[in-house]
């Protein structure tokens, strides 16, 4: 084998190297795009989550607060009775 055809050889895988290495670095950019977004959602749904478990500890309150006066009133009504 030539000299020269060794060069074309090895600036033919250079060429596959640099075609690879583009590759990776773009399959990066995607990887950190991919992970901002992810960090993004799961703050959302923790966001969404903590309004939705405050609400329901708010709803829950006033329930039992309307079960105490249900029961104070059946009490008082029993005892008059």
């Amino acid at each position: 084998m030539s000299t020269e055809d060794r060069l074309n050889r090895t600036e033919a895988r250079l060429d596959r190297i640099e075609s690879l290495l583009e590759r990776i670095a773009e399959s990066h950019i995607d990887l950190e795009t991919a992970h901002v977004n992810q960090s993004k959602v799961l703050t959302r749904v923790e966001e969404v989550l903590a309004e939705f478990i405050e609400e329901t500890r708010e709803r829950i309150t006033n329930l039992t607060i309307l079960v105490d006066r249900l029961f104070a009133r059946d009490l008082g009504n029993s005892d008059a009775g």
